[in-house]
């Protein structure tokens, strides 16, 4: 191998200057081009494509920065959001605890001086993220003893409103029927059921 290559060299060195001059110029482009194309152009590529990966980690990290500098702030709106749905949570009663809120309903009829006349639970019709619990109810009294009833059912510690109310005078008294809704929330036991 070695004496063809100094083979090839006699004849190259029998050729003029200026062609060798030429193949020389020939030999060095060509070794500087196929290191180009083979190490140079990858080299460079993945030097752009580990710089744009830098950029979006920066980026990334920026971003995860501002996130955590809120995130004590974010905690506490949190908390006080948690706060505020237990206070919520505890105005609408649970189904254990509907016969005791319909007893306090009942009650404040008769502390305001009202006769009953019928007070009668009724199918409670499920919402979304809540069942609406109607009782009808019937009652007779004065005017004032009317008012005290619909004051101390507003001042219960759970959710409690009159609807569908109608008024009729009978015999000198009102006599007054119509619906207290009180609220019970559904989501608490569809999430227990899910953990499970």
């Amino acid at each position: 191998m070695s004496s063809e290559l100094l083979q090839s060299m006699r004849v190259i060195l029998k050729f003029p200057m200026w062609q060798k001059v030429l193949s020389l110029i020939f030999v060095i482009v060509g070794i500087t081009g196929y290191f180009v194309e083979t190490s140079y152009i990858p080299t460079m590529e993945e030097q752009q494509n580990v710089s744009d990966n830098i950029k979006r980690q920066n980026h990334s990290l920026s971003v995860n920065i501002r996130i955590a500098k809120n995130l004590p702030e974010k905690k506490k709106e949190y908390d006080k959001l948690e706060a505020e749905l237990m206070d919520a949570l505890d105005m609408l009663p649970k189904r254990s605890q509907i016969p005791e809120l319909l007893k306090s309903v009942s009650g404040a009829a008769r502390k305001s001086g009202l006769e009953i006349k019928a007070f009668n639970p009724t199918n409670e019709v499920e919402k979304d993220l809540y069942a609406e619990v109607p009782v009808s109810f019937s009652v007779e009294g004065d005017f004032g003893q009317l008012m005290q009833f619909i004051r101390l059912v507003g001042s219960l510690p759970r959710i409690v409103n009159i609807h569908n109310v109608s008024i009729h005078s009978v015999d000198g008294k009102l006599s007054v029927s119509g619906q207290a809704i009180t609220y019970r929330f559904t989501k608490e036991k569809k999430k227990k059921g899910k953990k499970k």
